[in-house]
């Protein structure tokens, strides 16, 4: 006879905060529906979320690796928040392109169709090329 146990952890992570607190208000609204939030998690099951301390940030230095390390700069005290790295400009633009991005994950997620974190940025790029 076999005995079987698991151990099932699952990791909260606060919607905002961070170093994105408040900068990206579209994407907060957008995230608070559970459904979407869900559809990050359906593609980015394999992402670490460890090093975040919420969702916007993950999705950010996943989606463009460049704010990775300013990311973590700042959770050590180390270094600014986006808003002082950025202009408001930018800021409304970094956070189109997360828009587009949780916005095909969704999609996929609807149609329970399987696509990886990479393909879907790159299905993000392709599409904001095309603008």
């Amino acid at each position: 006879m076999r005995i079987c146990q698991s151990l099932e952890i699952e990791q909260t992570i606060e919607l905002d905060g961070g170093m994105t607190s408040s900068v990206f208000p579209k994407l907060e609204k957008l995230l608070n529906d559970s459904e979407y939030w869900k559809s990050l998690e359906y593609i980015g099951k394999r992402r670490d979320q460890d090093p975040y301390k919420s969702i916007i940030d993950f999705v950010l230095c996943e989606v463009m690796p460049q704010y990775k390390d300013p990311c973590l700069r700042f959770y050590h005290h180390d270094g600014p928040a986006i808003r002082e790295l950025e202009s408001d400009e930018d800021i409304r633009k970094i956070e189109a392109i997360l828009l587009v991005f949780v916005s095909i994950a969704y999609h996929y997620f609807c149609e329970d169709r399987e696509i990886s974190w990479s393909r879907a940025v790159l299905e993000t790029t392709k599409l904001l090329e095309n603008l």
